[in-house]
């Protein structure tokens, strides 16, 4: 049962970046994080399920407030994991990163991009553990990331040029 959580997740992930709207993604990829953290914790891992609902609450606040100062206590809470959890997954943590940034930071184009790179190190986070599943699920996401970025750039040259 739990599996087809996590593939609602990813079902909802997918919609987000296809989305052309900032908002819509935003919302989507929070409202992914949240059923990933019921997936996670379903699964017996409870301490990514616990990030994941980090995660989730981390990019709703974005929908409607974008605290450069919160942004930087969340980087900050992430630069400090390693110290408090040996073993700590650094593609994860730096994927983190990126989209906390794309989330406080960026909207449009750049927002996507730094999604995008995020979910290129989770791809490669997953790949390397040996998750074939969420290594799937993330390179589809990534492909309609890159789709979606590909497709609003030629929209805002056509749109120059008028």
């Amino acid at each position: 049962m739990h599996e087809l959580i996590g593939t609602v997740g990813y079902a909802i992930a997918f919609w987000a970046v296809a989305s052309e709207r900032d908002a819509h993604m935003r919302l989507g990829l929070g409202a992914a994080c949240g059923i990933n953290a019921l997936y996670f914790w379903l699964s017996g891992m409870h301490l990514t399920a616990a990030a994941m609902l980090f995660t989730a609450a981390r990019i709703a606040i974005t929908v409607v407030w974008r605290p450069a100062w919160l942004a930087y206590i969340v980087i900050g809470s992430y630069l400090l994991i390693p110290f408090f959890i040996p073993g700590s997954d650094y593609l994860v943590i730096a994927a983190a990163i990126f989209g906390t940034c794309a989330v406080f930071f960026a909207t449009g184009l750049r927002m996507r991009a730094l999604v995008a790179i995020c979910t290129g190190l989770l791809c490669a986070n997953a790949a390397i553990g040996g998750a074939v599943a969420g290594a799937v699920g993330e390179g589809l996401i990534l492909g309609m990331s890159l789709w979606r970025i590909q497709t609003l750039r030629a929209a805002n040259t056509a749109a120059a040029a008028r």
